[in-house]
């Protein structure tokens, strides 16, 4: 593990008929103190955030505060935003991709046994003591006890629409 991540938490949301299907990784930065300059009354400035969106629309968002237009020091919003396709072009689907390069005998994105022994270690203790299963409606966001991970943590971030 590296020092630099030492302290930060790590939040996973996942399940089965949850309000909506997205597959995103949020990085939220720490706020920023006031600004030096901005007035009193200002709105406090939120923290910055990194998106990165997998599936039918992946790209990625940087959401950042800026000064807003105007003599006044207030910062505003901003979302600088990039899909794949507009950096990249269109792609091959997963499985072309997949089945091509089993085809030619390219291992790049086939897992390697030390690997793969690797993550079962990673995950054993939690199959060896298996948490309680806590139900939750379906087209909601998850059990209530997925709201109580995340106390203190700025709770979790709601994903772009699909």
């Amino acid at each position: 593990m590296s020092w630099r991540w030492a302290g930060v938490p790590w939040l996973i949301r996942a399940g089965k008929s949850m309000a909506t299907t997205a597959t995103e990784a949020v990085v939220r930065f720490n706020a920023p103190p006031r600004l030096l300059f901005t007035p009193p009354d200002a709105p406090e400035p939120e923290a910055n955030m990194l998106r990165f969106r997998l599936g039918r629309n992946d790209g990625a968002t940087l959401h950042l505060q800026a000064k807003a237009p105007g003599d006044e020091l207030v910062p505003q919003p901003v979302d600088l935003d990039v899909t794949y396709e507009q950096a990249m072009g269109p792609r091959a689907e997963a499985y072309q991709r997949l089945l091509e390069d089993a085809i030619e005998g390219d291992r790049r994105r086939f897992g390697r046994a030390d690997s793969l022994d690797e993550q079962w270690r990673i995950v054993s203790d939690v199959l060896d003591d298996v948490p309680r299963v806590e139900l939750y409606d379906p087209g909601t966001w998850g059990p209530e006890g997925a709201d109580r991970l995340v106390i203190g943590n700025g709770g979790w971030i709601e994903p772009f629409p699909a």
